[in-house]
């Protein structure tokens, strides 16, 4: 085996969406396609004896502010057709910044509300292995870079 471990991001699960944002209009067919054969090669995560990932599959999933049909349907897809025993990354830091302004729906953070729903999916879904990111993370990941040291986060009181 050339890989251990496979860390792909599911960004979409709906097409509409995914053409809607980056033109791709075969984003979640090829992406689905994807996680599936990484998950035949590499199969569920599995840890070693100091508890580091040693081989399988984690996969990451970005909560979009306005997209949680599309956070539903990733979330489906990999419950139903891989497994929810599968570990999944599920991640808050989004923040708008680049071209989010051209999209209404992204040009504003994730809510508390889109966060818990998103929970909610998870829970409804029966995932229970991996990660999920407190919504506060955004600004853990938000570098500045008039800063010295643009990456270094600095709790606000």
């Amino acid at each position: 085996m050339v890989v251990d471990i496979y860390l792909p991001d599911m960004k979409f699960g709906l097409a509409e969406t995914a053409a809607r944002l980056c033109a791709a209009t075969d984003y979640v067919t090829v992406a689905r396609d994807e996680v599936k054969q990484m998950f035949s090669q590499v199969g569920f995560l599995r840890m070693d004896s100091c508890g580091r990932a040693s081989a399988g599959l984690i996969v990451r999933h970005l909560i979009l502010p306005g997209e949680l049909e599309s956070t539903r349907a990733v979330l489906e897809f990999l419950a139903r057709e891989i497994s929810p025993e599968i570990s999944l990354s599920l991640m808050a830091q989004y923040y708008p910044a680049h071209r989010a302004a051209e999209f209404p729906e992204l040009a504003r953070p994730l809510t508390e509300a889109e966060y818990r729903e998103a929970l909610d999916l998870v829970e409804e879904y029966g995932f229970e292995n991996g990660w999920i990111q407190e919504l506060e993370s955004r600004r853990h990941y938000r570098p500045d870079f008039t800063k010295a040291n643009p990456f270094h986060y600095q709790p606000q009181p």
